[in-house]
């Protein structure tokens, strides 16, 4: 082999080198860009994340509402339902009150009827 043929054999595999230098660049390169998509991709996911911890502690905060407004209405209809069986009390003692009132009126006016009859007949 002569210096020439060593030569062109050497440049030969520069050329090869510099092809190969190029692509790992270009790979280096898409690697980059892909690293570059998947911090993105990781920032959105972190601000998600951060969204839906927003939306869970609203969540929450919204159920501990609800918990207290139910309580309260609970305490509510307790204090309705006492009033009311308070007041329907109050009621059947007054009908029954009433009741024994008319019967003693009937009774009376059944004695008023027989004495008028009585005296009718003596007259």
């Amino acid at each position: 082999m002569t210096d020439r043929d060593l030569l062109e054999a050497i440049l030969l595999k520069l050329g090869n080198l510099e092809t190969w230098q190029s692509k790992l660049q270009e790979g280096q390169a898409k690697l980059q860009e892909g690293q570059s998509k998947l911090q993105e991709g990781q920032a959105k996911l972190q601000e998600g994340q951060a969204n839906l911890q927003e939306g869970q502690a609203n969540l929450q905060e919204g159920q501990e509402e609800l918990r207290s407004d139910v309580q309260g209405l609970q305490t509510t209809i307790l204090k309705i339902e006492e009033i009311i069986h308070d007041k329907v009390g109050i009621l059947f003692d007054a009908d029954t009150r009433t009741q024994e009132k008319l019967e003693r009126i009937e009774t009376k006016l059944d004695v008023l009827e027989m004495e008028a009859a009585s005296i009718r007949r003596i007259k």
